[in-house]
């Protein structure tokens, strides 16, 4: 899997460099909790079967916190990191 900076370039998760990753990940992070404080913000749709459908969505994002809106990538890069750990 590749990494895309904010140049455009696309780069191999295991040829960045150490500080690339962890901001990376940070980035990444962030961008999640952003996400999950916008959701939890938006106010109550009218409607019954559009109340039951954002209920359900609010519920899963609660039970899965941040982490649950965190890209495949991000693992990705976590994994990378835990490899040059060793």
């Amino acid at each position: 899997m590749k990494w895309k900076t904010a140049s455009g370039e696309k780069i191999r998760i295991k040829d960045m460099s150490h500080s690339h990753l962890n901001n990376a990940i940070a980035l990444l992070e962030r961008r999640a909790e952003q996400e999950y404080l916008q959701c939890l913000s938006y106010p109550e749709p009218n409607g019954e079967m559009a109340i039951i459908a954002y209920s359900s969505a609010i519920d899963a994002l609660l039970d899965g916190g941040a982490e649950s809106l965190l890209p495949e990538i991000y693992y990705e890069l976590t994994a990378e990191l835990d490899k040059r750990k060793i």
